[in-house]
């Protein structure tokens, strides 16, 4: 199997990582959470979203936020923990867009996102999936 410099096997999904534990053993990414949906208020949004059913066990989920249509602007925050829900506040800026999606994070390091959320949270303060 060929590897790049950064470990990472150079063939299709699943994408694989040696654990740096000298164990020999190769651990594929985990895969993309789906079902993401969302609560929003007028200044929060509630995440939830369904754990990955196979792949690597998932140690926390990272949570992308952009706030440009061409999602070039994306932060990045760990939740620290395997639960599937998430909540965060907004800057409260009336008509503010926020893109959203999940990525689950094992020993191999963070999987591909999840399909990305449209959110607006003033004005569409309701359950979306």
């Amino acid at each position: 199997m060929n590897t790049s410099s950064a470990g990472l096997a150079d063939s299709a999904w699943p994408k694989f990582h040696h654990d740096n534990r000298n164990t020999g053993l190769n651990v594929p990414l985990p895969p993309a959470p789906t079902g993401l949906g969302y609560n929003a208020g007028a200044r929060t949004v509630a995440l939830f979203w369904v754990a990955p059913e196979s792949g690597t066990a998932v140690g926390s989920y990272v949570i992308e936020v952009a706030s440009k249509p061409e999602m070039s602007d994306w932060a990045s925050i760990d939740t620290g923990g395997r639960d599937t829900t998430f909540i965060f506040q907004t800057s409260g800026a009336f008509g503010q867009v926020y893109y959203i999606r999940v990525r689950a994070k094992g020993i191999a390091g963070v999987g591909p996102p999840s399909r990305a959320l449209i959110v607006n949270p003033g004005t569409d303060a309701r359950r979306r999936r």
